[in-house]
């Protein structure tokens, strides 16, 4: 009953990652805007078709589940790094270059997937390379949102910034941080029991990533599906900021 439990609170990141991806992907299509087509796919593919493979791969078993699920990963990789540089530093020569070895290594790795179907990695160096990676872009999409919450949250205070909206920022700062996460407990995983690959090995780190995925499926589903009830917390300081400015 509680490694079903785990095994819920996993799969809630996926279908959270499901219709904000799909609402995202159609703004997209409304804007012309790369940066919400970016993130969309992102969602889509980092959040939904590698989560579903994932659990494929380890509840039923299918082999092929598992590159599948690691070629969405990396085209998902590439989306939501490219949204970071694009929504947050697309002047800056640093994460220029750190976007483009994103890219080099997200299609080194879709053709070395597409070389290899069926193989699963069992390297403990090419395990921990490939996840430090990819946690590595959502380390970045977190610190960024961080920052700019902090940043909108001084301006809000005296009414030039939207109050929903900087929360919004801390919000999906939080779901970033807690997919981190995610990565950081299999990379525990593989270096403390590397000859283990399926949920229920390690269970305190099981019931760890179980938890931190419930974390991100909630505020990321806060940030862009928010229930009426949650905004009108935020109403009231929007009107209320300017009349303290004055």
């Amino acid at each position: 009953m509680d490694q079903l439990a785990i095994i819920a609170a996993k799969l809630a990141l996926p279908l959270v990652c499901l219709p904000i991806g799909l609402r995202l992907v159609a703004v997209a299509r409304r804007t012309r805007e790369l940066p919400e087509l970016a993130i969309g796919l992102a969602f889509l593919f980092l959040g939904t078709f590698a989560g579903v493979g994932l659990a494929l791969y380890h509840l039923a078993e299918m082999r092929l589940a598992y590159p599948i699920a690691n070629l969405c990963q990396f085209v998902g990789l590439a989306a939501l790094a490219f949204f970071n540089w694009r929504a947050f530093r697309p002047d800056r020569v640093g994460a220029t270059l750190f976007i483009s070895a994103v890219l080099l290594v997200a299609i080194a790795g879709v053709s070395t997937v597409a070389l290899e179907l069926g193989h699963v990695p069992d390297s403990i160096v090419q395990r921990v390379a490939g996840t430090s990676i990819r946690s590595s872009v959502f380390a970045w999409a977190a610190i960024e949102s961080f920052l700019e919450f902090a940043k909108m949250r001084r301006r809000a205070r005296i009414g030039l910034s939207n109050p929903f909206l900087t929360n919004a920022f801390l919000l999906w700062g939080v779901g970033a941080a807690a997919a981190f996460g995610t990565y950081v407990v299999t990379v525990l995983g593989v270096l403390l029991a590397p000859e283990q690959a399926v949920p229920g090995a390690l269970p305190l780190a099981d019931l760890a990533e179980g938890a931190l995925c419930l974390v991100a499926a909630a505020a990321i589903w806060l940030a862009f599906f928010p229930p009426a009830i949650y905004r009108r917390r935020f109403e009231g300081g929007a009107e209320a900021a300017p009349r303290e400015a004055a």
